[in-house]
């Protein structure tokens, strides 16, 4: 039984050695996998030290096979040649220490072509190329397209930020009424903030429907806020009344008061005073409109009771009279 026994154990000893050498491979490549795992956060950690470095490539890295890594550097990687290619070679050298340590273990350890990127610029193509142990640059060429592209790209980017800006700084304006005064704020809100404003000398509240004196410029004129359901929809602006005879003098100037007021906080709006005698008693003649998104601004002029007055309305789209 002891003989039988030994001579089974002798059996699956051969066998078993056998199968081991004859499945060498299997084996080298599932200790590589579980090295990989060691030395991949090595390796980054490495790029991880450099500013310069954005991200990597490390999706089909292996040791045992022909791989290619790439490497993407932030665009100031240009303007540090220095810099750049200390983290080139360190990340380099990390790489072959790490795949010599290996082929000491086993065969077949193949190398991997390393090459380094511009962020965003890969068209330009690499900027280093590590290869066969060897660093090629390509730093000059890709410098050179970069600044002329980049000279293009800031004129864009700067236009792109000025009409960022512009329309940022429209959205805020298109949802003032006047001042402090938000469309929509109460009426117990915008009354609080017209007696704040600086501009507002004089202000009689005491009524449904309350007026207030402002400077706007040059001249003096009566503010009436207009609500609906409790919320300002509309600020109406009125000048003193000037009798026919004074119509180029005092008339214009209040309305050129007005015109030059808003054209420095929305732009030029070109107008003309109209002829007097064809303002309808009643109505409004509108001479000048600023659109900010959603909001307008329109000055003109009316004639009630013989009187000429200058007349200017701030509106937005979105708090009207039927809502």
């Amino acid at each position: 039984m002891k003989g039988k026994t030994f001579s089974l154990f002798i059996i699956v000893l051969v066998f078993g050695l056998g199968f081991l050498f004859y499945n060498s491979d299997y084996y080298e490549n599932m200790i590589i996998k579980k090295m990989n795992v060691k030395v991949l956060p090595e390796l980054e950690n490495s790029l991880n030290n450099f500013y310069l470095y954005k991200n990597a490539d490390f999706k089909d890295l292996s040791v045992h096979e022909d791989a290619l890594i790439k490497i993407y550097l932030k665009k100031n990687s240009v303007f540090n040649p220095k810099d750049t290619k200390k983290l080139c070679d360190t990340f380099s050298q990390k790489y072959l220490e790490s795949v010599d340590t290996l082929s000491i273990l086993f065969h077949g350890i193949k190398k991997a072509n390393i090459e380094y990127y511009i962020f965003e610029r890969e068209s330009f193509g690499p900027i280093y190329i590590f290869s066969d142990r060897n660093m090629e640059s390509n730093f000059d060429s890709i410098k050179t397209l970069i600044l002329k592209q980049d000279k293009k790209m800031l004129n864009e980017l700067h236009k792109k930020r000025v009409q960022e800006q512009k329309h940022k700084r429209e959205l805020i304006l298109s949802k003032k009424a006047f001042g402090e005064v938000l469309f929509g704020d109460s009426k117990e809100n915008t009354l609080k903030k017209l007696k704040e404003d600086p501009r507002v000398k004089f202000s009689n509240v005491m009524v449904d429907n309350p007026t207030f004196k402002v400077w706007l410029g040059s001249y003096q004129y009566r503010l009436s806020p207009i609500f609906n359901e409790d919320k300002i929809i509309l600020i109406n602006i009125v000048s003193d009344g000037y009798k026919k005879n004074q119509y180029k003098s005092m008339v214009y100037k209040t309305w050129e008061n007005l015109m030059i007021f808003y054209s420095e906080i929305y732009g030029i709006s070109p107008g003309n005073l109209p002829d007097k005698n064809k303002i309808e008693p009643g109505f409004i003649e509108w001479t000048n409109e600023w659109n900010v998104a959603s909001k307008k601004i329109q000055v003109g002029i009316s004639l009630n009771n013989e009187r000429y007055y200058v007349v200017a309305w701030i509106t937005n789209e979105n708090f009207k009279l039927e809502q």
